[in-house]
């Protein structure tokens, strides 16, 4: 092999080398960015839910969404069934959760507030004095795993539309809360 050929196959292996490792450094780059992206999205549900504020309900996933809503509709059954069971039984629980919804994507709705209100206590100890930041991401595809530094459960969060959105009422459903 001459010294040209030599030189020539050393810098297109340098060339191959750097182009490796640009896109791997750029895909660890990528990777933080996404990390941070969904510990901002908890932080700020967190800070509206710790509030009591009705606007977190965008902030939760179309799955935690759903079981939210059903929860609540079942309860509404529940409790109107201990004062006219016959009514309670003939209620269309699709069409109340769709009513719920309706209510839910108003933060000015009553029953919105209502629902915020109650859970304000709850979320502002799931944060406990803790700010999201201290928490660790882990992106597995388009779910992410946020550990509080206690190592307890992890908080589960999805990709919805380019979002990421809370999973609360998902890692309460797995853990066995709910």
């Amino acid at each position: 092999m001459t010294y040209k050929k030599i030189c020539h196959t050393l810098c297109l292996t340098l060339a191959i080398v750097t182009i490796f490792f640009c896109s791997v450094c750029n895909a660890k780059a990528s990777a933080q960015a996404e990390e941070q992206q969904a510990l901002a999205t908890f932080e700020h549900f967190l800070k509206l839910g710790g509030q009591g504020d009705p606007s977190a309900w965008n902030l939760l996933s179309a799955e935690g969404q759903k079981i939210a809503l059903e929860i609540v509709a079942q309860g509404y059954i529940e409790e109107m069934a201990e004062n006219n069971a016959e009514e309670a039984g003939q209620i269309d629980i699709d069409e109340l959760i769709e009513k719920l919804r309706g209510e839910m994507e108003n933060p000015d709705s009553e029953i919105a507030r209502m629902l915020w209100e109650g859970l304000k206590e709850d979320i502002a100890t799931l944060d406990n004095g803790k700010t999201a930041s201290t928490w660790k991401a882990k992106i597995e595809g388009n779910k992410a795993f946020l550990t509080p530094p206690d190592g307890d459960d992890p908080m589960q969060m999805v990709k919805e539309n380019g979002q990421w959105k809370v999973g609360i009422f998902e890692t309460l459903r797995q853990i066995g809360i709910l």
